[in-house]
């Protein structure tokens, strides 16, 4: 609507009548709007049938902006062009002021409508005393410098068309370096106002034991005015990295707080700091105090390093290592694995050559002690209609005594041999829980990260371990074929014949910016089809889609000046900005195309053309920016969590326009003047 409106508007400037003024006016921008909007129906619709956790999250908004740009391209075309080719009465003023100061009041509440009752008051009172006249002439003289100075500029620029060129290459291999500097992660990073406290006993410990460390737990939190509510579970473990384990040493206390702005409270992350330091004096049990997520769940490390192969001895001294080398980095609290040893039990080695002797396999014995300890249904008691299975198994006192267990016979074909005479007996400890990934041991290692994000925290254990690098070429291929490219790797300081994966948040992470990059690639081609078929060319939508890698110079330059990571909000940004930034380019060439077909030749046609649309260019870069600038500055709750979206975007729409406005037609001008080259020298061939 921006575009029509400004277009109208000149073409009245210019001497023409309202109704021809918008006849002409919307004719003359239809295909350029037409190809803008259509951009983005084509971006925002695949957005809502991706794969993954990306397409129920973004299938909403998805379908939301490709509909409502559909309506918008509709509405353009009709209503906008009607109204403009009609004079506004007063009648209309006053019921679009009331229409909206009725909707401020109750969105905004009745201090920020009387705010906009005075603001269009003092502007009433100064168009009657002439000031906005004044100050609308005085905004034409100024943009019409900086009309000029463009025009004189891009002058410049056409005849040193090998350094414009030049400088944009170099600009983008300086935004490309700035990511080196910019952090990753799954999900923006953000108070959400609760937190869990996971706790482990040693194996064996009794549940009053542990009860009685939760309730020491509960003590510390009621400490806190900022906590509303204590959820405490007794018999399991609150998350991922203790292996969603179950056991009477297990236990989690989930809080809920209050919110910053209620009390002045200081963020979660300073009450996660200081509560992990109040309960490091609990003896014998460990404690994992950290923030809980709607995503992450409450108990979901950061980082998830999973090892797997075949020997147990190399798994458990490769699980040590791990935890030695991750927490020398300095950037990891709550490192643990979840391979814990200490568990009671009795171990028996069958004697080969004696059971032989008896006539009898190791798989005779452990059926024989399944029994025993286990037990087995022999029978069945009926009673009043129902059954009760019977299970036969030795007495307590008897399974826990190793001089009692020794003395136990075993039924052989030679008879009866007591269990002693053909195995060794003896008490040991185990493992608490064996884990196993497609079909192999595994054993996890898990970490929160500090200071630094998850992402970077992978690539410093990456390097501690000395894993290999990722192949490019093979990242790219998995990404297009949609492969996870995270994949078992050998690393050089653990045992041989353990590899390394990255599971958990690196896991999704990975899986999710591989459907994203699928996006972004579907979105530039599908672009280039849309602007080919529109614009019955294959070299000019070529030429507008260099607006795409300008843009990623303004999403480096954002990311790096606001301290924001790489994560699906920020990557679904980039997806968005294919549909957006190249509208610039669609008004500049469109019109420059008019001019052409009029009979101007090409430089003049683009120095009359580009000035003429820096107008629209500006008011709708300038409308997209502060539209989404209470986005990017993270007012109210979960704010931080939306905010990398609208940063992305205005750095990425701001410097695309700002160099793709000398870029732009730099490039359509030596493109077209060696295309007229080719052509004339075709025709003097022949």
């Amino acid at each position: 609507a921006i575009v029509v409106l400004e277009n109208i508007e000149r073409l009245r400037d210019e001497g023409m009548s309202l109704k021809e003024a918008a006849s002409k006016g919307t004719g003359q921008i239809a295909v350029a709007v037409s190809a803008a909007t259509s951009t983005n129906i084509v971006v925002f619709t695949p957005m809502a049938f991706m794969s993954g956790i990306i397409g129920p999250i973004f299938r909403q908004f998805g379908l939301s902006v490709a509909f409502a740009t559909i309506f918008s391209l509709l509405i353009s075309f009709t209503l906008t062009p009607m109204m403009a080719s009609r004079p506004m009465k007063a009648g209309l003023y006053v019921f679009v002021g009331l229409l909206t100061l009725g909707s401020v009041w109750m969105i905004l509440g009745p201090m920020a409508a009387i705010i906009v009752s005075v603001i269009v008051l003092l502007i009433a009172i100064a168009d009657r005393l002439g000031g906005v006249k004044a100050f609308g002439r005085m905004w034409d003289k100024g943009y019409a410098e900086v009309a000029n100075d463009y025009r004189n500029g891009l002058a410049w620029s056409l005849k040193h068309r090998g350094l414009i060129v030049l400088g944009a290459a170099v600009a983008f291999a300086f935004g490309l370096f700035l990511f080196g500097f910019v952090g990753s992660e799954f999900f923006p990073s953000y108070d959400e106002r609760r937190m869990q406290v996971n706790v482990e006993m040693p194996a064996g410990s009794r549940i009053d034991e542990t009860n009685r460390v939760l309730a020491r737990v509960e003590e510390e939190l009621s400490k806190y005015p900022e906590v509303m509510s204590v959820f405490t579970a007794l018999g399991e473990s609150g998350g991922d990295e203790m292996g969603g384990a179950t056991g009477v040493q297990y236990g989690y206390v989930f809080a809920v707080l209050e919110q910053p702005e209620v009390g002045n409270y200081p963020p979660t992350a300073e009450l996660v700091k200081e509560l992990r330091t109040r309960l490091a004096d609990i003896p014998a049990a460990e404690i994992i105090v950290q923030e809980a997520t709607q995503f992450g769940g409450g108990g979901s490390a950061d980082m998830q390093v999973q090892l797997q192969g075949r020997n147990n001895d190399d798994l458990e001294y490769a699980a040590e290592r791990t935890i030695e080398l991750i927490r020398e980095t300095g950037n990891a609290v709550d490192v643990r694995s979840d391979w814990e040893t200490g568990k009671p039990e009795i171990v028996i080695r069958p004697n080969r050559t004696k059971l032989a002797d008896w006539g009898i396999s190791v798989q005779d014995i452990a059926i024989i002690m399944r029994t025993f300890f286990e037990g087995s249904t022999e029978t069945t008691f009926r009673e009043e209609g129902e059954e009760y299975d019977i299970r036969v198994r030795l007495r307590e006192e008897d399974r826990n005594q190793i001089g009692a267990l020794e003395d136990l016979l075993v039924s052989t074909p030679k008879g009866y041999a007591p269990l002693k005479s053909v195995a060794d007996i003896s008490f040991g400890t185990g493992p608490t829980q064996i884990s196993r990934k497609n079909k192999v041991r595994m054993v996890t290692v898990s970490a929160n990260s500090v200071n630094i994000t998850a992402g970077e925290l992978q690539t410093q254990i990456s390097q501690i371990l000395e894993l290999p690098p990722v192949d490019p070429a093979q990242a790219m291929s998995d990404i297009l074929s949609g492969r996870s490219s995270i994949v078992p790797m050998a690393s050089g300081v653990l045992p041989e014949g353990v590899t390394v994966y990255f599971g958990g948040e690196a896991e999704r992470m990975a899986e999710s910016f591989s459907s994203l990059f699928q996006a972004l690639v579907l979105a530039i081609v599908l672009t280039y089809m849309l602007l080919a078929a529109i614009l019955e060319s294959y070299r000019l939508p070529f030429i507008i889609m260099m607006t795409l890698p300008l843009a990623l110079i303004g999403v480096s330059m954002a990311l790096v000046m606001t301290g924001m990571t790489i994560s699906m909000i920020s990557l679904m940004a980039v997806v968005m900005l294919v549909g957006i930034v190249v509208n610039n380019g669609i008004l500049l060439i469109d019109y420059s195309q008019v001019l052409r077909r009029e009979g101007k030749g090409l430089t003049e046609a683009v120095l009359e053309a580009c000035p003429v649309r820096l107008r629209p260019i500006l008011m709708s870069t300038v409308a997209t920016s502060l539209g989404m600038l209470p986005l990017a500055l993270g007012i109210g709750s979960g704010g931080e969590f939306r905010a990398p979206m609208a940063v992305v975007a205005i750095g990425g729409l701001l410097v695309s326009t700002a160099l793709g406005l000398f870029v732009i037609p730099v490039m359509f001008v030596a493109m077209e003047a060696r295309g007229e080259r080719k052509r004339l020298a075709e025709a003097e061939s022949v």
